[in-house]
């Protein structure tokens, strides 16, 4: 599905919608509505049609579908922002680029996070219209979905939040009315207002499971990036091993489709494998070893691929080369943004600020349960920090939550940002010589095109 910009997308999800099938059915599950492949009607709808129960409904599915494309592409996004993947190679030999060989000046720099940046500005505001004519034509079989719209909404709002310059734009479209333009938001009062969304979703009755989570996460991640490491712990304390919010992507063409529209970024193939799933290992000189020295010794959590070769009856078995991640082999995707393993991360963070001894059993409960043995504490708290993230990182390897914790280690740990980011030379084949200064994504440029509020970002600080 073809992205525009921002403020287009804005304007012509004003006018018209893509109503997904079960709003003629009507028989939807509600679990069902978080797979990201729910085949749509390939036509626009006017407005007038939606004012319905059935409408409400489909603006939501909409929202989760969404809010699901805007995950696919931030994971790639921050992969390449990040020490996750060394970057875009066509195939072994060509040119290849990273994200922050680009400075926050560029206008390429601003093209990787275009699609993603439109994706969950629609997810947020299309919950947000669906939200407003559920309590307009609703009913007690639409209240968890309610509930749910706000949870999907604020979740669209912290993942802009980690991932843009402090300084970006809120921009909303009511479902009548003029478009409410946005100037210049807060990274703070961005997290503040998908807390009162939270918040909101958490006050309505319902026993949905999933989106219970989702929320409870979603709360406890905005309060992490406020700082408020107790009330984080607050809101996701409680939450069972079997609690969980998934995204699901399909990469099986649907009627009519000649192109899996609806499968993770990741898609199987020799030529994606090498363009977009390059493993890095201590990228840019402060990146993570997310290789071990061995296959044998490679952490479960990132499966890597390998080859196999015999010589005189001796059998080996090394890292392919280009090694290439399997986490996500393929466009078949389950993606678990909001999980058990999110809430302990969050709790061994928590204690670890206030010295609390059992902050490692937290994290060692974690990784108990893919049968990864007891992690140790390293001694003196700077080391500590370090083990905490690497756990972070490696239970987080392409979710997207990546940046945001880089930036918490400068903003909150007051590391000093060439100590935690790719730097130094380029070593990859290519134009660039040397890491970019890119501490975080921007607005693309359409959004100081179309949005007469918007004068850029307040500072590109991590």
């Amino acid at each position: 599905m073809r992205s525009n910009s921002t403020s287009a997308a804005l304007k012509y999800g004003k006018l018209f919608a893509l109503i997904v099938l079960c709003i003629i059915t009507a028989s939807c599950s509600l679990e069902s509505l978080v797979d990201v492949g729910d085949a749509e009607i390939g036509k626009s709808i006017e407005p007038s049609v939606l004012k319905s129960k059935n409408g409400a409904i489909g603006l939501y599915n909409s929202s989760v579908k969404k809010l699901g494309f805007g995950y696919s592409k931030s994971s790639y996004n921050v992969a390449l922002m990040t020490d996750e993947l060394l970057g875009i190679v066509a195939m072994p030999g060509s040119n290849s680029y990273d994200a922050r060989t680009f400075t926050r000046d560029v206008n390429s720099n601003l093209v990787l996070v275009h699609n993603g940046y439109a994706d969950l500005n629609s997810a947020r505001n299309t919950a947000f219209q669906s939200r407003q004519l559920f309590k307009q034509y609703g009913d007690s079989t639409t209240t968890a979905l309610l509930a749910n719209a706000y949870a999907i909404e604020a979740m669209a709002i912290v993942q802009l939040a980690e991932h843009l310059c402090s300084g970006f734009p809120l921009t909303r479209v009511p479902f009548e009315g003029d478009v409410q333009y946005s100037p210049a938001v807060s990274t703070d009062s961005a997290l503040r207002l998908a807390i009162i969304l939270f918040d909101s979703a958490l006050a309505i009755e319902h026993d949905s499971v999933s989106f219970l989570t989702l929320a409870k996460i979603g709360k406890g991640r905005a309060l992490m990036n406020l700082k408020e490491f107790s009330a984080a712990a607050i809101a996701v304390d409680g939450i069972a091993k079997a609690d969980s919010f998934f995204l699901s992507y399909s990469q099986t063409l649907a009627p009519s489709q000649t192109s899996p529209d609806h499968a993770f970024w990741t898609l199987t193939g020799i030529s994606s494998r090498y363009r977009y799933s390059r493993m890095s290992n201590g990228e840019g000189i402060n990146g993570l070893m997310w290789m071990a020295p061995t296959p044998a010794q490679q952490d479960k959590r990132i499966p890597v691929a390998t080859t196999t070769t015999t010589t005189g009856g001796v059998t080996t078995t090394v890292f392919a080369n280009p090694a290439h991640q399997l986490k996500y082999s393929d466009g078949n995707v389950k993606l678990g943004i909001a999980t058990w393993i999110d809430a302990k991360m969050i709790l061994a963070e928590e204690k670890l600020s206030r010295s609390e001894i059992t902050w490692l059993d937290e994290i060692n409960e974690a990784r108990r349960s893919v049968s990864l043995p007891d992690t140790v504490d390293p001694g003196n708290s700077v080391a500590r920090e370090n083990l905490l993230f690497r756990e972070k990182a490696f239970w987080g390897f392409l979710k997207a939550s990546r940046l945001g914790d880089m930036r918490r280690l400068v903003r909150q740990y007051s590391r000093n940002p060439d100590s935690v980011y790719p730097v130094g030379s380029y070593t990859n084949i290519g134009s660039f010589t040397f890491y970019g200064d890119a501490y975080v994504m921007t607005p693309p440029t359409a959004e100081w095109d179309n949005n007469y509020k918007y004068t850029g970002c307040l500072d590109y600080n991590p």
